[in-house]
């Protein structure tokens, strides 16, 4: 193969493999010598770069879903970046979209925290928009009532004096951490509790709160499917849980706010990433 190789460097903690433009014999052979130094690298994040990579064929496919395999064995992670439009088709009609793990940027794949948004900054309205469409199909179908959305921002606590109730989902991913909050007043809770379930009540209680998760299940599910999809997340299934009476915490960490209108008040969802 004379002076063909693989080209990596440690950046930011992460063995970074620039993939090289050779024949997918050549990469074959080459990935089979490489990955087993790769395995015994003590870096936890390894991220491929295909910006010279115009196509893979199956061998070289499997090659990189096995090393893939044996990363998740030692709890060690990946992600790509630079796939062109052939491959990322090519890897979507095999159904590996979310096995590769795509990313818009390096930093992106690090989930550093210079990406994080501070207060009043704009944040990705592509990130946000499959829970805003959750949103509004859950509350439109399952409770009757059409959200409006508004601007998001992005604040420095988690949730406010005037809530009521929240549902809260923990995510987590190799890179990151989170929690997403559907948050109430008292008034808005009641209002769509008694659409949802035809039931009207004056107070909140443990069985009442059950909409509130409910509601956000039904969201996070929705926001799930299409980061998979689109974006090549990995968002595993999680079970919400309703918190009543939520008191406003600190957070070290940005937290984005996206805010929701109704006939039955105000509403917003809260994301938080670690």
């Amino acid at each position: 193969m004379g002076t063909k190789k693989i080209d990596t460097s440690i950046q930011d903690g992460a063995n970074l493999i620039v993939l090289p433009n050779v024949s997918e014999k050549d990469l074959f052979e080459l990935l089979e010598t490489s990955i087993k130094q790769w395995l015994i690298l003590p870096e936890k994040v390894h991220a491929f770069d295909f910006a010279n990579v115009s196509m893979l064929d199956q061998a070289c496919i499997t090659q990189l879903l096995g090393f893939q395999k044996s990363l998740k064995k030692v709890e060690k992670s990946h992600f790509s970046l630079n796939i062109n439009p052939n491959l990322t088709k090519l890897l979507k009609e095999k159904g590996l979209l979310t096995a590769f793990n795509i990313k818009k940027s390096f930093e992106d794949g690090l989930n550093r925290p210079s990406e994080k948004a501070a207060p009043g900054q704009k944040v990705d309205a592509r990130l946000l928009k499959p829970f805003i469409d959750g949103a509004a199909n859950a509350f439109q179908v399952q409770v009757g009532i059409t959200l409006k959305s508004g601007t998001p921002s992005s604040k420095t606590h988690i949730f406010e004096e005037s809530d009521a109730i929240a549902g809260q989902v923990e995510i987590s991913l190799p890179n990151f951490k989170g929690q997403i909050s559907l948050c109430f007043s008292k008034e808005g809770f009641i209002g769509v509790y008694e659409a949802l379930l035809g039931e009207k009540i004056t107070q909140i209680d443990e069985e009442s709160a059950d909409a509130a998760s409910e509601l956000l299940n039904m969201i996070y599910g929705h926001a799930k499917t299409i980061l998979n999809k689109d974006f090549g997340m990995v968002l595993e299934p999680a079970l919400p849980k309703a918190i009543i009476n939520p008191k406003p915490l600190k957070s070290t960490h940005p937290v984005i706010v996206i805010p929701f209108d109704s006939d039955q008040g105000k509403l917003r969802i809260e994301i938080v990433i670690y």
